[in-house]
């Protein structure tokens, strides 16, 4: 009887999160930007046009990446406004602790004494009324570059990189053991 000895490998495989900039089409598109300041590819650059607020086909105003639809509007003033120096520094300063200037008046439902007992004429209301009935999701958009989640790298235990790979979406189980079978198959 002959015994065949398989060889025995050993690698350890982790994701680096370095994330490069990615074309933002939904499709999880893998083309490469013809330049880091780009969005889209170039198979998508027709989406440049196109309002970035998930769900909207509206074409953009000029000079914005949103509709006319105001909501939409509000919604890329505010991403521009979070780029800015001074809403970085107050969000610092909330999470520290301290009084913001020209934030520091208090909510008026942080008062007990000004909130109205609600809590006797609500328990013979229906649980769900005045919801709307298309839900409650909030709109989502994508105004800046979308970027690829890690560089997974497999590597032998003496500290030799044996492959890499680009995971788009996510460092899912499926997606490693499909870059595992390509590299031993």
């Amino acid at each position: 009887m002959h015994v065949i000895v398989g060889k025995i490998q050993a690698a350890v495989t982790d994701g680096v999160s370095i994330g490069h900039p990615r074309c933002a089409a939904e499709l999880h598109c893998q083309n490469p930007l013809p330049s880091p300041l780009h969005v889209f590819c170039n198979a998508h650059a027709h989406y440049d046009m196109i309002c970035r607020v998930r769900g909207c086909s509206a074409p953009c105003k000029p000079g914005s990446r949103a509709c006319a639809d105001p909501s939409h509007q509000a919604m890329e003033s505010n991403f521009v406004a979070r780029g800015k120096a001074m809403f970085q520094l107050r969000q610092r300063l909330k999470q520290a602790g301290v009084d913001v200037p020209g934030d520091s008046a208090s909510d008026p439902s942080d008062d007990p004494d000004l909130v109205p007992e609600t809590a006797e004429r609500d328990k013979d209301r229906p649980l769900h009324e005045g919801k709307s009935e298309v839900g409650n999701r909030a709109l989502r958009a994508t105004f800046g570059r979308c970027r690829t989640h890690n560089e997974q790298l497999l590597v032998r235990p003496c500290g030799i990189i044996l492959s890499r790979a680009t995971f788009y979406g996510s460092e899912a189980i499926s997606a490693v053991k499909v870059f595992l079978k390509a590299e031993f198959p």
